[in-house]
């Protein structure tokens, strides 16, 4: 009798697990995308950080080259973060900003390959997925 309520409940466990697993993948589409933005977004895991630290070195290495294009990167925002360039950074750099994910960075890439260089934040508008509250989350990080 022991194992037939055992085996119930685990089944019954089972069973949830595929029903939520399912509807997730429904709704999401693409769960890795999703457990992607979440490590990005988060400054305090190890995989952002080494992200950060291999960006700000090969920035530093672009500086000691003399490379014109990186006076550009860095502008008085008013806080000692780390400027992002939206005209220069890939979809990876671009989820290192607060509310973007891999799908709107990707568009951003696409958005500037198509178009041309963002001149300042009301050509951001112009990508599908940012809105005026959107660009409010990560305005105060990036640079044209």
């Amino acid at each position: 009798m022991k194992k037939i309520v055992i085996l119930t409940a685990l089944w019954c466990t089972c069973i949830s697990l595929w029903v939520l697993f399912w509807f997730s993948e429904k709704k999401n589409s693409k769960p890795a995308r999703l457990i992607l933005k979440t490590e990005a977004a988060g400054e305090n895991s190890s995989s952002a950080r080494d992200v950060q630290k291999s960006n700000l070195a090969s920035d530093t290495e672009k500086n000691s080259t003399g490379d014109a294009d990186t006076d550009n990167e860095h502008s008085d925002t008013g806080n000692n973060e780390e400027c992002i360039n939206i005209n220069t950074s890939d979809t990876e750099r671009l989820c290192l900003l607060p509310g973007v994910g891999p799908g709107l960075a990707e568009k951003i890439v696409t958005f500037r390959q198509q178009n041309g260089t963002f001149k300042g934040e009301d050509d951001l508008l112009k990508v599908k997925g940012i809105g005026t509250a959107k660009l409010g989350q990560f305005q105060s990080r990036i640079c044209f």
